[in-house]
């Protein structure tokens, strides 16, 4: 355990690939437009357990992951004084500022993007140095015990948003994982008239149908106004194009390959749509914590035990192992200081 000095936190890095070490850092004095956020729980996902893998296509060690944050903001410059004891999630990606996506209010776009969990310090530490820009406010009407899950379920909003033939439409989402859930439960508050998960892990099905859902082990025969690939990879997506109906879409949300290929005739001459869905804006955040706020995930014993597996942040090295060895029988591993 690293003893945090009266002046520094703790904070878990990933020093080399294959390498987590709990330090010590110095608390930062926040500049006029920043802030200091007191973390109280920071999700570990794929992407960080790639980065710590060495397989991350862009983030290489040394790091400070964590980019799934929730917290109180703790200290504040003298621009964003109003926001000390606010309740916070924060947008990790910060832009450029000058190229054409960033102008146009979409930062996650820009090819300069840097991630607060990656290029930029993150929340796997008692305290989290970042814009005041990049904070999200969360309102009264989000349980705190559920917050925790606002980031992964943007994700979900976002891709749910990328294609117009959710409502009222039939809907399979392949892959069920926490992406997978969250999009399978966005696309029914959105009000599909049906939603099919598949999911091959006994496990992660059990989880599935908790929540009310329709699972299933194989990808079925019927086709659906809208697909979701929750898995990613370079064979699954042109698989899917096949299940999508005539005019429907084809959403990529999982990490797709470099190169994939589909078949020009099911693409072209009937109209299918295919859609890539990356990060969110923060009107999916927002909408994400309206989807908590009206209680789209129940807050009961049994529903967060599902959800969420606690771990204090001395214990950051075997969470990650735990997260790249799939150990845990939780959708999603939590670090709290």
């Amino acid at each position: 355990m690293a003893e945090s000095p009266a002046d520094g936190f703790r904070q878990a890095r990933i020093v080399e690939v294959g390498r987590v070490e709990l330090e010590c850092a110095e608390r930062a004095t926040p500049d006029a437009g920043e802030v200091v956020v007191r973390v109280t729980s920071c999700g570990l996902c794929g992407s960080d357990a790639s980065m710590l893998t060495g397989r991350h296509p862009v983030i290489r060690p040394p790091i400070v992951p964590g980019h799934e944050v929730v917290g109180v903001v703790d200290r504040a410059g003298a621009d964003a004084a109003h926001l000390v004891g606010a309740r916070v999630a924060i947008l990790p990606f910060v832009g450029c500022d000058v190229c054409i996506q960033c102008r146009r209010g979409q930062p996650r776009l820009c090819a300069q993007m840097r991630l607060i969990g990656g290029q930029i310090d993150g929340g796997a530490a008692d305290e989290v140095l970042v814009p005041a820009d990049a904070l999200v406010v969360i309102p009264d009407g989000v349980p705190e015990e559920i917050a925790p899950i606002v980031e992964p379920l943007a994700v979900a909003s976002h891709a749910v948003d990328r294609a117009s033939g959710v409502a009222d439409g039939d809907v399979l989402v392949v892959g069920g994982g926490p992406i997978g859930l969250l999009v399978a439960l966005a696309a029914r508050a959105m009000g599909a008239a049906s939603v099919t998960l598949v999911e091959t892990v006994p496990s992660r099905q059990q989880v599935v149908a908790h929540f009310g859902l329709t699972v299933v082990a194989e990808i079925p025969p019927t086709e659906h106004d809208v697909v979701f690939d929750c898995v990613g990879g370079g064979e699954l997506p042109a698989r899917l194009l096949g299940s999508v109906l005539a005019g429907g879409a084809l959403v990529l949300v999982g990490v797709a390959a470099p190169e994939l290929s589909f078949d020009g005739m099911l693409l072209q001459r009937q109209e299918r749509a295919i859609l890539g869905s990356h990060m969110y804006t923060r009107e999916d955040f927002e909408r994400a914590l309206g989807l908590l706020a009206d209680g789209l995930l129940p807050t009961g014993d049994v529903t967060l035990a599902l959800l969420f597996d606690r771990r204090p942040l001395d214990d950051a090295a075997s969470a990650f192992d735990d997260l790249i060895d799939r150990r845990s029988t939780s959708l999603k591993i939590l670090l709290e200081p």
